[in-house]
């Protein structure tokens, strides 16, 4: 029985409004909690634009500090800071180890000529040939200025040398826009390999490479040198 004064009327108007209370502290409930799981989304979605920002901005950075900006390809740091490392994984392997020095031949008569504009599209030009016959394990650099080196793991010298002749008929073939050049620019290479050769040390290599290059622009240009035991040979 209900207490002196207390009306069931009263009761049920109280029930109505306990459970009205009731349903808006749910309903605030839910909407606290999607605006919380909304700002979660919301800083988890800046969290990861900003982490991909920064890592592409790492990535650029590296690029730049690996990369030569005229051609796009590898720059010399790339050389000073790998070769010994890969010319060891090669020669521990048992795996041969080509290098090819590559140089643009008459190239300052042109720069000289033509002014530094040619002279750079030129550079590109050439880059643009390396890049496109190279397999995707080898290493293209840009030497400096003119000249270029090419890291062919697991290539012999023979091949290696196919490969410098290839570049040097190809250029002869597309370089048209400088045909007008007096002397008209060609490729000279020098190729030097692990198993050939027998370098006590990736320096000694690029070195063998180095002189058979010199060896090749001695004999008249647009040609190609292999380093031999006892020297650089056609």
């Amino acid at each position: 029985s209900l207490a002196p004064g207390i009306k069931v009327s009263s009761i049920t108007a109280l029930s109505n409004d306990i459970a009205r209370a009731l349903a808006a502290l749910r309903t605030d409930r839910n909407a606290w909690r999607n605006r919380a799981e909304q700002s979660a989304r919301a800083v988890a979605t800046q969290v990861a634009q900003r982490t991909h920002a920064i890592y592409q901005e790492l990535r650029r950075a590296q690029r730049e500090v690996w990369t030569d900006p005229l051609t796009g390809l590898n720059n010399r740091r790339v050389l000073t800071d790998r070769l010994q490392a890969i010319f060891e994984a090669q020669r521990d392997a048992g795996q041969d180890l080509s290098i090819v020095m590559i140089d643009i031949d008459h190239f300052k008569n042109l720069n000289d000529t033509m002014g530094h504009l040619c002279g750079d599209e030129l550079i590109k030009f050439t880059a643009d040939l390396i890049r496109g016959s190279l397999r995707a394990d080898d290493i293209a650099i840009r030497y400096g200025g003119d000249e270029f080196t090419l890291l062919l793991p697991g290539v012999g010298a023979s091949e290696a040398a196919a490969v410098a002749r290839r570049l040097t008929t190809l250029f002869g073939q597309r370089a048209m826009l400088f045909s007008g050049v007096s002397p008209r620019p060609s490729l000279s290479a020098g190729v030097a390999s692990l198993r050939r050769n027998a370098p006590a040390s990736a320096e000694e290599l690029l070195s063998l490479a180095d002189k058979a290059l010199y060896e090749a622009k001695q004999a008249g240009r647009n040609q190609v040198a292999l380093c031999g035991a006892g020297g650089a040979g056609k």
